[in-house]
């Protein structure tokens, strides 16, 4: 338990760091779209969705 606790720490901090690089690369705001496009495209790929989890 503790041990997944502190890996979803980890993500949350690596998630915030995202948008910090996000914010810095003056993008547009369709955060929205571009999951939506990313999470597609890991679906299109059972492979690289295998990696993932």
């Amino acid at each position: 338990m503790p041990k997944h606790t502190k890996k979803r720490s980890t993500i949350k901090r690596k998630h915030r760091r995202m948008k910090q690089h996000a914010e810095a690369n003056k993008k547009p705001p369709t955060k929205a779209t571009s999951h939506r496009a990313t999470r597609m495209t890991v679906a299109s790929i059972p492979y690289k969705k295998r990696c993932h989890c």
